[in-house]
C-alpha cells in the first residue's frame, strides 16, 4: 500500500474515541460486542508495518485469549480494513488491469490463529 495512504489511515484510525477488536477475522465493518476481545490503544506504521498496542479485556473471547497465551500458542493480528482502488489509466479513455489503493479504512484489528 503506498505510505501516505497507510500513514492517513493510522492518523484516522488513532483518532477514533473506541477502538476494540475481536477474537477470530469478520469480514463486517460492525465490531460485535460478543465478540469484542481486546482495546486497542494505538496503532503506529514501523517499516510498513502494523505496530498495534492492545490490552486483552476481561470478556468471554479474551478469557479465551489469556487461555491461549497461556497453553504456549501464538495469536496474529490482522487488519480489518474498507480499501477504495482505483484503475491506472495507460491513455487518453483507456486503463490497464493494474489498480491502485487511494484510501483506506482501518475497521479493527483481530486476533486470529493460523497454525
Amino acid at each position: 500500500y503506498p505510505r501516505d495512504v497507510l500513514e492517513r489511515a493510522i492518523r484516522n484510525y488513532n483518532e477514533k474515541p473506541y477502538k476494540f477488536g475481536e477474537l477470530g477475522f469478520s469480514t463486517t465493518r460492525n465490531i460485535e460486542l460478543q465478540h469484542i476481545s481486546h482495546r486497542i490503544n494505538g496503532v503506529k506504521l514501523k517499516n510498513n508495518n502494523f505496530c498495534v498496542n492492545i490490552e486483552l479485556l476481561d470478556t468471554p473471547s479474551g478469557k479465551i485469549i489469556k487461555n491461549i497465551i497461556k497453553a504456549g500458542l501464538n495469536l496474529n493480528i490482522k487488519p480489518r480494513m474498507i480499501i477504495n482502488t482505483k484503475r491506472v489509466k495507460s491513455g487518453p479513455g483507456k486503463y490497464t488491469d493494474q489498480e491502485v489503493v487511494t484510501e483506506m479504512d482501518i475497521i479493527s484489528f483481530d486476533l486470529i490463529w493460523y497454525p
